[in-house]
């Protein structure tokens, strides 16, 4: 009976000069050939029987000739893909270098600056295929080639196609696609449907095991490493690797979360935070502040609560208007800043959604001040365009807009981004501002009174609050920073003498 590689040397004679078989995995075996036509080296993967079996052959086909349209410099492109002697093949650039996998057999652990740089080249592969429906669910080592100090994502011709792109998908038959390392819990337990998340997931353990030596979960048998990374603790990388930064590790963590949604949203954000040196030369302990001035920073039943440098009239009014006076849960965090990054205390200089979930505060980047958003439960911040020298960030309501001053003027930015809009003009200081559910927003400028504006600018600049008496101003000074109460019609405001 003729081998495989006699068969396929047999059918494709018009086409490719198959040279000899110089690979097998679980899904394909890989043959060195010369494209005829071309004059050029190719390498030709052929589905194993039991592939073929599980998937069928023109469902294969269908499938592989939706990838050939993924052109990137990082992702190894798809040349041709065909039938044979009832088995089906694709045929790749033969690549000159090696697999990752075989650098790692070679030197075990990277370089940081080495596994970072790799990292990125992925991740701005896998990004630029997200975007395109993609979804590679079996990116490992085998899969990443290094060539003339670059890393390239090969076999997207057995990737899936996410499934709002429709059609039929591999997914349906039952298949399970992947390697037990890096497998993400979801597609370990066997869901049809994964997204991204999955890739990433996968990209976080590669990096962990370029630094580590190994990766995070390991065993004798497929079960074992599933079973140990659906029950075991994330053992941390520095605890391994002392002298790798605080951001990568940081990053790796993100990755490396057991629920999806819990980990990054897309490839770029991953890739954002390896570069974007959060922390480093700063203990997560003390992240440095203007004027060395400390800030205590609590999370109260989904408020922020300021002790410190801002004084305790903030404090109370965001505890009262945030949180529920029983039940408290109380919960504290410390957000370490970018290196080189001070955070302005100067006026207002952050807010927190009402659901508790994300934060904003103004930054100074390199003498540059700027807003910067989180999310409270991940480790990225990034910056909102637009919002050069910004103070008093404030979010609506229901946290999808934060408003804030620049300019001598009132702006709104949606929280997912997008070019700011004015709202209206200010050209006094602002001392602190609010944001009613009523729609209205609530200021208090330089002349000591609270002004209020509706969020689209109309009802401009009305005086809703100022003393009358001259002997009450004097004992009241100037009202600053207001905090709206749930109904609306009452705030509570900080004066020299005290909460009124």
């Amino acid at each position: 009976m003729p081998t495989l590689g006699e068969r396929l040397t047999q059918s494709l004679a018009d086409r490719y000069a198959i040279k000899r078989q110089v690979g097998e995995g679980g899904m394909a075996t890989v043959f060195l050939a010369r494209d005829i036509r071309h004059d050029r080296l190719v390498a030709i993967k052929v589905l194993r029987e039991h592939v073929m079996q599980g998937v069928g052959v023109e469902r294969f086909l269908q499938e592989i000739r939706t990838t050939a349209t993924l052109s990137h410099p990082h992702i190894v492109p798809l040349l041709d893909s065909g039938e044979a002697d009832g088995v089906a093949y694709y045929v790749m650039p033969f690549i000159e270098g090696e697999s990752l996998r075989d650098r790692l057999n070679r030197e075990a652990q990277l370089a940081v600056a080495d596994a970072v740089r790799i990292a990125c080249d992925i991740l701005g592969a896998l990004d630029y295929a997200h975007r395109h429906g993609f979804v590679h669910r079996d990116v490992k080592p085998a899969n990443i080639l290094l060539h003339e100090n670059r890393a390239l994502v090969a076999d997207f011709g057995i990737a899936l196609v996410s499934e709002g792109s429709g059609g039929v998908r591999l997914t349906e038959s039952g298949m399970s696609v992947g390697t037990p390392q890096y497998m993400s819990p979801e597609q370990a337990m066997g869901e049809r449907h994964v997204t991204g998340r999955t890739d990433i997931f996968a990209l976080g353990s590669i990096l962990y095991e370029m630094l580590a030596g190994e990766p995070p979960f390991t065993g004798e048998t497929a079960q074992a490493i599933v079973a140990k990374m659906m029950t075991a603790s994330l053992v941390p990388i520095r605890d391994l690797r002392p002298t790798v930064p605080t951001y990568v590790a940081a990053a790796i963590d993100g990755a490396l979360q057991k629920v999806a949604a819990d980990r990054f949203g897309t490839a770029a954000e991953f890739a954002d935070a390896l570069q974007r040196r959060d922390g480093e030369g700063t203990s997560a302990a003390a992240p440095r502040v203007r004027d060395s001035r400390r800030t205590a920073w609590l999370i109260a039943g989904g408020a922020l609560v300021v002790a410190g440098a801002l004084g305790g009239g903030v404090a109370i009014g965001r505890t009262l208007t945030g949180a529920r006076a029983t039940n408290a849960i109380v919960a504290r965090a410390i957000i370490p800043l970018a290196q080189d990054q001070l955070l302005q205390i100067d006026a207002d200089p952050l807010d927190i959604s009402r659901d508790g979930k994300y934060l904003v505060y103004v930054g100074d980047d390199s003498g540059k001040s700027q807003i910067f958003l989180r999310l409270l439960a991940d480790t990225i911040t990034r910056s909102v365009p637009g919002t050069a020298g910004a103070c008093t960030p404030f979010f609506s309501p229901d946290g999808e807009w934060i408003a804030f001053f620049a300019d001598d003027k009132l702006k709104k930015v949606t929280r997912s981004g997008g070019a700011p809009t004015d709202v209206l003009d200010i050209p006094a200081p602002v001392f602190g501002a609010t944001w009613g559910t009523d729609g209205n927003l609530l200021y208090a400028i330089g002349d000591s009174a609270l002004h209020r504006v509706r969020s689209d600018g109309t009802g401009a600049g009305g005086i809703i609050a100022e003393p009358k008496l001259p002997a009450r101003r004097h004992a009241l000074g100037a009202l600053r920073w207001p905090a709206l109460l749930p109904d609306n019609a009452r705030a509570l405001v900080s004066t020299d003498s005290g909460i009124a």
